[in-house]
Order: structure tokens, then C-alpha cells, then sequence
């Protein structure tokens, strides 16, 4: 499954993002722009994640 997303919050911020979910593995992806003037800005931002699930029963929480 692959997912694609966008969006613009309160502080002006334009932001993008990518994801690919696999059966134990999620990867995404995003990009935020800030847009005040190219002087006065902050850098643009680009972060990635990853996530591993692990659904074996000796990691599954005890009580859940």
C-alpha cells in the first residue's frame, strides 16, 4: 500500500508526504516548507521514519 499526503497548518507551513506500507514495515516520508521571506525563514524540513512491527508472541505485552 502506498500512501500520499498533503497539507497547510496555522503557523503557514506547507507540508507533503509519501508512505509505503508493508506487512511488517511502514517507511514514510515528509517535506515542510516554511514561507516566510527567503532572508528571514527557517530551513526547509525533511524527515524520515520507520517502523518496524514485530508481532511475534515472546514481544507481544503481557495484560493487552
Amino acid at each position: 500500500m502506498i500512501y500520499v499526503r498533503g497539507g497547510y497548518n496555522d503557523v503557514k507551513q506547507f507540508t507533503i508526504g509519501a508512505g509505503v506500507k508493508l506487512p511488517k514495515l511502514n517507511i514514510d516520508y515528509s517535506f515542510a516548507r516554511f514561507n516566510e521571506s527567503a532572508t528571514e525563514r527557517l530551513d526547509d524540513s525533511h524527515r524520515i521514519s520507520i517502523m518496524l512491527t514485530l508481532e511475534e508472541p515472546r514481544f507481544l505485552r503481557s495484560g493487552i
